[in-house]
């Protein structure tokens, strides 16, 4: 177990801005002791854990860090919940209930409207005045983008005629009226010219993703999707150069692989979805092998120039500046469980449907399971 009680033990001495020959006074033991606990480099012994969190006025639990441990363990169950689960009510009472436990946990929240404007009828109107609550108090306190605009786009699209422009004033509306676009043209009128080219790599960048990511409206049109995979995976392969795709877009350009499959299975093209489902299997462990946190090149021509993809960070490296978020980031996020999740969820992938009794498709998510299995996810940082 991950005991946490070097960092618990420097956190509450410092709260009560006390030296560590100050609190090893009040414990009775030598400073040396102290200091060695703070360092990670041993523990109190049992018997005296309680002395300890009586001083401090906390439980053992807290000394520990275990609060902590069973608090992440328990949003682990609810995200394992909610994948595992076909009923949209059961997932939005769920995550209600835990909204109440964790009410900061703002990505708990965005799945509770994810969940419930999955509803429909009576029920949707059931939750509407807490998924109106949510969303507020989200708009109101949260600052991840993706979360709030998350919030606005499920309430767009579920409100009432007379709530609409409440909620569509979030949203912006015109595509020029990107806040990066904003930055670019001011550093142009200030004469900022290679900072302002710089910004335009980026909202470039910020574009493409965006058109790469969007809903596109292909539910029930398993041929139409898989032309616009198809579109999407020349693209990738056009920021390339001799057949080479640049390693940024490794895990994109497997994932739209697999996604070519699963739609191909959705309209009866069985010998195209088996030769994009074997092409996915062969491009995963290429981009699964890449350590996390590397830069990764994007592509050397116009569009991108020297901004880097930073793999499985939500980030790009743009020179001259650092590190930045950037909201389409999933497209360099993609995990070694995708194909497996997809294969196995009770929802959402139903164009596996006409096949999930063929042996070859158990045998590939048995392939898939392996995948996952050889490229655990790594830890958080």
């Amino acid at each position: 177990m991950d005991l946490k009680i070097a960092e618990r033990l420097r956190k509450y001495r410092k709260e009560r801005d006390m030296t560590q020959d100050a609190l090893a006074q009040a414990l009775g033991v030598s400073p040396q002791s102290v200091s060695k606990w703070e360092c990670g480099d041993g523990y109190p012994d049992i018997t005296f854990l309680p002395t300890i969190a009586n001083y401090f006025e906390i439980t053992i639990d807290e000394l520990m860090g275990n609060d902590e441990i069973g608090q992440e363990q328990d949003i682990d169950a609810f995200y394992d919940f909610i994948s595992s689960t076909n009923d949209c009510e059961a997932c939005a009472k769920k995550a209600a209930d835990y909204m109440k436990k964790y009410p900061k946990r703002y990505g708990i929240a965005g799945t509770f409207l994810a969940e419930a404007s999955g509803l429909s009828g009576e029920k949707l109107t059931e939750y509407l005045p807490l998924m109106r609550e949510t969303a507020k108090k989200i708009m109101k306190e949260c600052t991840v983008q993706w979360i709030r605009e998350k919030a606005v786009r499920i309430m767009c699209s579920v409100c009432s005629d007379e709530e609409f422009d409440e909620w569509h004033t979030f949203c912006a509306d015109d595509y020029k009226a990107y806040s990066g676009e904003v930055l670019e043209e001011r550093l142009w009128k200030q004469g900022k010219w290679d900072e302002s080219r710089i910004r335009f790599d980026v909202n470039n960048l910020n574009i493409l993703l965006h058109f790469m990511s969007r809903s596109n409206r292909n539910l029930a049109a398993p041929e139409r999707a898989t032309e616009w995979f198809k579109n999407n995976i020349r693209l990738i392969e056009y920021f390339g150069e001799n057949g080479e795709i640049p390693r940024a877009w490794w895990g994109k350009y497997a994932n739209l692989h697999f996604r070519a499959a699963c739609s191909s299975f959705g309209y009866g093209n069985n010998e195209q979805a088996w030769e994009y489902l074997e092409k996915a299997f062969e491009l995963y462990p290429r981009w699964l092998e890449i350590p996390c946190g590397e830069e990764l090149e994007l592509g050397r021509f116009i569009l991108f120039n020297d901004v880097k993809a930073v793999k499985n960070k939500w980030r790009i490296l743009v020179p001259g500046v650092g590190e930045e978020y950037i909201s389409g980031g999933h497209a360099f996020c993609h995990d070694s469980d995708d194909m497996y999740y997809a294969m196995t969820a009770p929802r959402g992938w139903e164009w596996f449907n006409g096949i999930r009794e063929d042996e070859r498709f158990k045998a590939a998510i048995e392939r898939a399971k392996t995948l996952m299995e050889t490229y655990p996810e790594p830890a958080e940082e």
